[in-house]
This record gives structure tokens, C-alpha cells and sequence, in this order.
């Protein structure tokens, strides 16, 4: 009986931790959305509301679309993320910044409902604090 209730427990154990596992490779799945900073290349600042969806394509790599808008207009994007660490994401991103195409990086860290989110391109840069909206 023992050793039933041993390999029970150890089996539940096993089932709990790769629940968790699964459950973190697809937690940046979703609608994010924040507010933030922008940062022009002329060295002005001004906030940023920004939204995001993203979506699982593989084991490691993720597609995902967004939308900032500031009292200087509206930035669209595009682009995929790869996984490249505990809650570390890194990718490219392309879209239009006020009417202009432009690329950049882009790096998110993940921490449970939260992300954040760091945009570089040749016109600035953006930080952006985000939380999964309803979906």
C-alpha cells in the first residue's frame, strides 16, 4: 500500500510539474496591453498606450502584432519572438511609425500576468509595461 501511495504521489507530482512547464511556454500566448515611453531619435519623450496579440507558431517561437498610439500618432508592428531564456524573449520587428516603414529589435520580459517590452529601431526607442487584457 505504501508503494502504491509513493508511486501515486510521485505520478501527481510528475503530472503538476509538466503542467507548469506547458502552462509557462505558452503564458506570453494572448492580448497584451500598456502604457509606457517612447524615446525619439531627436531625443523627445512622450507616453505611449500600446496594445499586442501574440500567438504560439512553434515550440520556442511566437508570432505577434501590435498598436501604440501618443500624441505624435500611431506605430503598428509586427513580427516573431523566440524564446531564449526563462521568460526571455527576443525578435524583429517591422511596421509603419507615423506613416514611415521602419524595423527594429524587439525584447520581452515575461514575470506571471506582466510583460515588458523594449522596441529599438533607427527613429527611437519604446518601453512599454503590459498585462494580459480580457480575451
Amino acid at each position: 500500500m505504501r508503494k502504491l501511495l509513493t508511486g501515486f504521489m510521485a505520478s501527481a507530482l510528475l503530472a503538476a510539474c509538466c503542467a507548469t512547464s506547458a502552462a509557462a511556454e505558452i503564458r506570453l500566448s494572448g492580448k497584451w496591453r500598456g502604457d509606457g515611453e517612447a524615446l525619439g531619435s531627436d531625443g523627445s519623450a512622450y507616453r505611449v498606450r500600446c496594445k499586442m496579440e501574440v500567438r504560439i507558431v512553434g515550440a520556442r517561437t511566437y508570432k505577434f502584432n501590435g498598436k501604440c498610439s501618443s500624441s505624435k500618432g500611431t506605430t503598428t508592428g509586427e513580427g516573431t519572438l523566440k524564446k531564449i531564456g526563462a521568460g526571455r524573449y527576443t525578435g524583429d520587428v517591422k511596421g509603419m511609425t507615423v506613416g514611415k516603414a521602419s524595423s527594429g529589435k524587439l525584447d520581452v520580459r515575461a514575470k506571471g500576468q506582466r510583460i515588458a517590452v523594449t522596441a529599438a529601431s533607427e527613429e527611437g526607442r519604446l518601453f512599454v509595461l503590459m498585462r494580459k487584457s480580457g480575451e
